[in-house]
């Protein structure tokens, strides 16, 4: 619905120029947006701008200059190029697309949740109102001067594919650092990262379930685990092995318990080689959501949440039986 106005950029690269457009009106939030290849000028925002979807052709640029602010209300969908050096925000109260760009700043608002087209980098504020930002496929790199605000239990980032969310230089000054994540819109369970040791990147992502091993430490095999455990796993990786010292505190909520957890006794564990290697176990804190962290971690994995004594599986190394008289016994060696 709306006005549509394709650019034609016949007079000069100003967005807010009428005799740019087809419809010979500057767009509003109500103006569908065609930007082709091949115009005389490509457009360039230098003051506040607004549209509802925006077409951006293959071989076509749009330009957001440092200080101004674009508001969207529907889809962009870009094959061309979007320099993003101000701010963005997605203000639709319907399902949006946002395309891989680089940005200064992004904004989620309206209420929905907004689907990430492709690999995308912030470098300045990623602003949470209301909504969510799904990445599915694609990975979200927040730089190093990035800051998240207004994340919260109904507006973060949701890791609903094989796409992870990336901190750049996480080191002794950034103190707690925490990813706002989700499997879902529906299901929070951030993760807070406090490396005292050598700086480096971290890359973050959450599953439902919980699984014996994993195939290359992020492919799940086999059925998922049934009981004793929260039912998600944390993958958590770093860009460059060794060097760190890191505190991971991750947080869950009540429904995400299976049965036969406690949270009275329970522990982080790390699954290295095909097998979750326990931990000290105690009570976890939080009013749901519940939290429990594992310090002096060098090496990273999937990690998950299980309680002592019924938790994750112990790797089998052999096991034998043979009948005795009446009796059979049985005999088992295990790892971890």
């Amino acid at each position: 619905t709306g006005t549509n106005a394709t650019w034609t950029g016949t007079t000069s690269s100003d967005w807010h120029t009428a005799s740019n457009w087809s419809c010979a009106t500057v767009p509003d939030i109500n103006t569908n947006v065609i930007i082709n290849s091949g115009t005389p000028n490509m457009p360039v925002i230098d003051a506040a701008g607004a549209a509802n979807n925006i077409s951006l052709a293959s071989g076509a640029t749009l330009t957001l200059n440092t200080g101004n602010t674009l508001q969207v209300n529907g889809n962009f969908t870009s094959a061309g190029t979007f320099a993003a050096n101000g701010s963005v925000n997605f203000v639709g109260s319907g399902v949006q697309t946002i395309p891989a760009a680089t940005y200064n700043s992004l904004t989620i608002s309206g209420g929905s949740n907004k689907n990430l087209a492709g690999n995308a980098t912030i470098n300045g504020m990623l602003t949470f109102s209301s909504g969510t930002l799904s990445i599915g496929a694609s990975n979200l790199v927040l730089g190093t001067s990035n800051i998240i605000g207004g994340a919260n239990n109904a507006s973060y980032i949701v890791t609903n594919g094989s796409g992870s969310v990336k901190k750049m230089g996480l080191g002794s000054a950034s103190g707690d650092y925490t990813f706002p994540v989700g499997y879902s819109a529906s299901s929070y369970t951030p993760v807070m990262l406090n490396n005292a040791g050598t700086t480096d990147n971290f890359s973050v992502r959450i599953i439902n379930n919980v699984y014996s091993s994993y195939a290359g430490g992020v492919t799940p095999v086999g059925s998922p685990i049934a009981n004793g455990v929260v039912n998600k796993t944390w993958f958590v990786s770093e860009d460059v092995a060794g060097g760190s010292n890191a505190t991971l505190t991750l947080h869950w909520n009540g429904t995400d318990e299976l049965p036969g957890f406690s949270r009275a006794s329970c522990y982080v564990s790390p699954n290295s080689n095909g097998a979750w290697l326990a931990g000290p176990a105690g009570s976890a804190g939080g009013t749901d959501l519940y939290t429990m962290f594992r310090t002096d971690l060098t090496s990273f994995s999937p990690f998950g949440v299980g309680t002592s004594g019924s938790m994750l599986p112990v790797q089998l190394m052999t096991f034998k039986g043979s009948a005795k008289g009446a009796a059979n016994i049985l005999e088992w060696n295990t790892t971890n």
